[in-house]
């Protein structure tokens, strides 16, 4: 019996992943519960660690072993033992909001490399890349990862542009990791509904959910949000409806989403929700969504409500284009047609085109299977 534990344990395949987890942004969230289900499709007797921002939410929200982005004693030793390292999803690979955020998972990169784990990237988002010290750590990176999925073809682009033609590994397009997070239950959408009906007009049966975040870039200003809101206050009520405004990044979004719902006035309320699969119930019961979060447009796509974006960063465009949404610039908000777009909505369209997503992501559980045979295979044969 302890011979066959022994062997059991040592064909356990050991797995970190690293991403932006545990930071209160529910896109992220979306994302790395994707990626576990994922993972745990591939091999269901997986060890799955997580390394995040607050590590023992992580591990309570998602049921998986987790440790400190800054515990670096712990992650040595979590290095030392991992068999396989993925990088992703979320849009980690680019430099225009943080050079340092980038080094971070590069390194992480490398030093598990160096540990003797295989790399890969998985359903990663990749540009603006700015500098081009950005991109030779990439393209050096690239060169050591047994494979790289991306969640589209402008971020596969972006890898060749770092490699200068000569790409050292296959760059398989999918689609992002958060639509394979399991689908909002009907239990789910009623909790919604109910905690909606509290928090605004009782009588409202419709809802227009609006996602919106700051952009150090981009000019946001008072004139901008009062465009914004006059906007949503004329289509409250063209459909009697009342907006709600949502969140997705904690800490971050709400001084700017409070600001909107002040300036709209009695049919506009913001939402304060708990964990990502709220958000996304949220948007699943929604009449229609405005935003410019990707991942509040990867929540109406699997809940086929119609949505716009704005398209702050090229991501919103790219996943916006392979869902069948229509985007704005942040400077031509006041073109949308919230009315219009509802009565044009295609139900049965969008679901073919969210169908070809599923199609595309399911390619990520593709080439985690092909990863985890030269995993188990190097856990049977070292004693590590």
């Amino acid at each position: 019996m302890l011979k066959k534990l022994d062997i059991e344990v040592k064909m356990m395949a050991h797995l970190t992943l690293l991403g932006y987890y545990g930071f209160g942004n529910a896109g992220d969230e979306a994302v790395l519960a994707g990626a576990i289900a994922r993972l745990r499709a591939a091999d269901p007797h997986a060890q799955i660690t997580v390394i995040s921002g607050n590590p023992d939410e992580t591990a309570k929200i998602h049921g998986v072993h987790a440790v400190g982005r800054g515990n670096i004693a712990r992650i040595r030793i979590l290095l030392k033992n991992t068999d396989l390292f993925l990088l992703g999803g979320g849009g980690l690979l680019q430099d225009r909001t943080s050079r340092r955020s980038l080094w971070y998972y590069l390194a992480m990169m490398f030093w598990a490399r160096m540990s003797g784990a295989q790399i890969a990237c998985c359903a990663i988002g990749a540009g603006p890349l700015l500098h081009s010290s950005s991109r030779r750590l990439i393209r050096s990176m690239l060169s050591k990862c047994s494979a790289v999925s991306v969640r589209d073809a402008g971020s596969a682009q972006e890898l060749r542009k770092c490699c200068r033609g000569k790409v050292p590994v296959t760059i398989e397009i999918t689609a992002d990791a958060a639509l394979a997070m399991p689908a909002v239950t009907d239990v789910e959408k009623t909790q919604a509904l109910t905690s909606l009906s509290g928090m605004g007009q009782g009588s409202v049966l419709r809802y227009i959910t609006v996602a919106i975040r700051p952009c150090a870039y981009l000019q946001l200003d008072q004139s901008w949000l009062e465009t914004l809101a006059n906007l949503l206050r004329d289509a409250t009520a063209a459909m009697d409806a009342a907006v709600v405004i949502l969140p997705m990044h904690d800490g971050v979004d709400q001084p700017i989403s409070e600001a909107l719902a002040v300036l709209i006035g009695d049919r506009a309320f913001t939402v304060k929700t708990a964990s990502y699969r709220e958000a996304a119930a949220i948007i699943a019961v929604s009449e229609m969504v405005l935003t410019m979060r990707l991942h509040a447009l990867v929540f109406a796509a699997q809940a086929g409500v119609p949505a716009i974006g704005i398209e702050y960063d090229r991501k919103v465009g790219r996943f916006a284009q392979m869902a069948g949404y229509p985007v704005v610039a942040p400077t031509a908000i006041n073109t949308i047609d919230l009315v219009g777009l509802r009565r044009n909505f295609d139900p049965q369209a969008q679901a073919v085109l969210f169908a070809q997503l599923q199609a595309a992501e399911s390619g990520n559980d593709a080439l985690l299977k092909r990863l985890f045979n030269p995993a188990k295979t190097q856990i049977a044969g070292e004693d590590r």
